[in-house]
């Protein structure tokens, strides 16, 4: 395969998968609570909610409404996932 900067690669098969979508397994009523993380725009939902959940501990009236606001949970331990736990905790220390 030629790739547009004239790098190749040689490769037995070559499989092309578009258009992923995230299941929860018959349990439909979980999407509310548990954001898909497959498009550029259910990525831009995430950030906005995780930066107004930081938004919100900050001016929180109590130290335990504040951990309320900063509790996060992932589902999925697959790379994706391990990003954002990345990216949460990076957020998390510049605080």
């Amino acid at each position: 395969m030629n790739l547009r900067d004239g790098g190749t690669f040689d490769y037995d098969s070559l499989i092309v998968a578009t258009g992923s979508q995230t299941s929860y397994y018959g349990n439909d009523s979980w999407r509310e609570w548990a954001p898909s993380l497959k498009t550029v725009e259910e990525a831009t939902a995430i950030r906005h909610k995780i930066f107004y959940a930081f938004e919100r501990a900050e001016r929180a009236g109590s130290e335990e409404e504040a951990r309320a606001w900063l509790t996060f949970v992932i589902v999925g331990a697959g790379a994706t996932g391990m990003e954002l736990a990345g990216a949460l905790a990076e957020i998390a220390m510049k605080l």
